[in-house]
């Protein structure tokens, strides 16, 4: 997904209805644990707004489940894709 998406994006298809805004007041706390060496900023209101607001910027006018069925979609096609490379490599070997 980060291929197609990026970061944003697959938070905010992860957050589902509500997007961005579900991921961060459900797991914006969790960027204070001691996981990572680098210091988490303080998810002020007006953070949260700038990333729920650019994110929706980045998403446009297509919502979550467009978003969700076109991975499906890129998912399958990829899938697809591998398969007849490894036939194709099967037969030349």
């Amino acid at each position: 997904r980060w291929a197609f998406m990026g970061v944003c994006l697959t938070f905010h298809l992860a957050g589902g209805e509500t997007g961005m805004k579900h991921m961060l007041e459900q797991f914006g706390p969790a960027l204070k644990l001691p996981w990572t060496k680098l210091e988490a900023p303080e998810l002020t209101n007006k953070l949260k707004e700038a990333m729920v607001s650019g994110t929706k910027k980045q998403a446009g006018k297509v919502d979550y489940k467009e978003i969700y069925q076109f991975l499906r979609f890129a998912s399958r096609f990829e899938q697809e894709n591998e398969m007849k490379s490894s036939q194709t490599h099967l037969r030349t070997s």
